[in-house]
């Protein structure tokens, strides 16, 4: 098993010389590592290790059953208000989008929540569709589009988050999904973030790790106010 993993999944020290050699080409802006389309075998592969690594460090998520059931049936309910209270204007925004780039308004990329499991996470398109790096996460507003511009503006283009909520991907509250390469990067420590289910919106200032073990209704409800108010003073920006 051993072996085969090593065909597939970049070393440490791999890792660590492809970064310090791009940093060194493109100073802070690294376009990426290596590795980051992983094929279903690799992706597979990943999992089972970070599986196994969370399996054996102790540690149990904080909040009982009734906590579990709350923050699910909140998820379930407020993801199926927001998206029935604004079909309209989403429909009328995939249908602008398309217009204006001439391809699906909708992009996917893979991410892994809760155990290590990877899902297909959506958001709207809102950069040009020849973009040379493609990115869900990018601020470069050069790139934006005009319709993607009011998208981020407006906080619509997260809007598709919603369906992976309602599927059972994502909580509306929790750390940030990870792509796979990242989770190639992250000690023991790190991957406990894992431990619980990945969030749409979560506060930077809290640890990934730590909110595992103290997670409760409270905290999400702070972390709900603060990534909003987090979201209105960066759109003032765009």
């Amino acid at each position: 098993m051993a072996s085969e993993r090593q065909k597939y999944l970049l070393s440490e020290d791999d890792i660590t010389a492809y970064t310090l050699d791009a940093m060194e080409t493109y100073g802070n802006d690294v376009p990426g590592y290596p590795g980051g389309e992983f094929d279903a075998r690799a992706l597979s592969l990943l999992c089972i290790g970070i599986r196994e690594t969370l399996a054996v460090d102790g540690i149990e998520p904080a909040g009982g059953r009734g906590y579990r059931f709350v923050k699910r049936a909140f998820d379930v309910v407020t993801s199926a208000v927001l998206l029935l209270v604004l079909l309209l204007p989403l429909g009328i925004l995939l249908l602008a989008l398309t217009v204006e780039e001439h391809s699906a308004p909708i992009l996917s990329q893979v991410r892994l929540t809760e155990n290590g499991r990877p899902f297909r996470m959506y958001r709207l398109r809102t950069c040009h569709t020849l973009d040379p790096l493609p990115s869900l996460d990018s601020e470069d507003t050069p790139r934006l589009t005009e319709v993607g511009r009011f998208a981020r503006r407006s906080g619509l283009s997260e809007l598709p988050l919603l369906f992976n909520v309602l599927k059972g991907d994502m909580s509306l509250i929790g750390p940030p999904p990870l792509r796979p390469h990242e989770a190639l990067l992250c000690t023991p420590t790190h991957l406990q973030r894992m431990k619980v289910r990945s969030g749409v919106a979560y506060a930077v200032d809290v640890d990934g790790s730590a909110y595992v073990r103290t997670r409760s209704v409270p905290l999400d409800l702070r972390l709900l106010l603060d990534s909003i108010a987090d979201g209105i003073e960066w759109r003032e920006t765009l």
